[in-house]
């Protein structure tokens, strides 16, 4: 998949990544969640990674820190989601590129990524979705 080159997201981005979210999603949801997420405290701009394939937009993911409180303690975490890809390209492997491209920035970024629990399940136009990692704080 050497045609698939994955970068951080850029501000001029933004309308293509939403045109994906609704693309693979069938709906506006995703796109607007992402564009919330952005206007959190939690948001990386460096974990919100797109695909392009022959110069053109053509998937998402995006990393988000939170704080998980469980048992009187505070525990920040990674979630990732939405990730998205166009239905038309999702034979490509993009999804797993994406996926690949966010656990290493993310190790690179925090050096303290620990793989937790990684769940995915078969979503509408082949997208997957993960579960949570935990990071150290």
């Amino acid at each position: 998949m050497t045609d698939i080159r994955v970068r951080a997201e850029r501000p001029g981005d933004m309308q293509a990544i939403d045109v994906v979210n609704i693309s693979a999603f069938a709906g506006e949801a995703e796109a607007q969640l992402v564009s919330d997420l952005r206007n959190t405290p939690g948001y990386i701009p460096e974990l919100s990674l797109v695909a392009e394939y022959k110069n053109r937009l053509v998937g998402h993911v995006m990393l988000t820190r939170i704080k998980l409180l469980k048992e009187n303690k505070s525990v920040d975490m990674l979630v990732l989601g939405p990730m998205s890809v166009v239905p038309s390209q999702a034979h490509r492997g993009i999804g797993r590129i994406l996926l690949q491209h966010a656990i290493a920035k993310a190790e690179k970024a925090t050096r303290a990524l620990r793989r937790g629990r990684y769940e995915e399940e078969e979503g509408r136009g082949g997208q997957r979705r993960c579960a949570v990692d935990q990071l150290d704080a």
